[in-house]
């Protein structure tokens, strides 16, 4: 999976060398900034320079839903994780700069 700055992401299959999915942004959400997307392969979560969210089902390349970080910020980190006893959560953390002692964004995702 990659991005592009004009909010296009691309998914490739490696051994076919081919591409096999895009969905396109919306550009009124800003720039990709970065991505996750779960083990399973199932959804894409992508973030923007304006601090938006969009979660993305990769079986139809359809947006499920997006919304911005409650600080109204540029997110400048996102961190997944995946417990077997409390599900995947993502970590992210927004600001016009690196916070020392802030908390971060936590997100439980299905």
């Amino acid at each position: 999976v990659s991005g592009t700055t004009r909010g296009v992401i691309c998914g490739w299959d490696l051994r076919e060398q081919k591409e096999v999915f895009t969905m396109q942004n919306p550009a009124r959400l800003g720039l990709l900034r970065s991505f996750i997307v779960d083990r399973d392969r199932n959804w894409l979560l992508t973030v923007t320079s304006r601090g938006y969210f969009t979660c993305w089902d990769l079986r139809f390349n359809i947006p499920i839903k997006s919304w911005k970080h409650p600080q109204k910020d540029m997110v400048y980190r996102m961190l997944h994780y995946n417990s077997v006893k409390r599900g995947s959560w993502i970590y992210s953390a927004a600001g016009t700069k690196m916070p020392t002692k802030s908390a971060p964004l936590v997100l439980n995702l299905p």
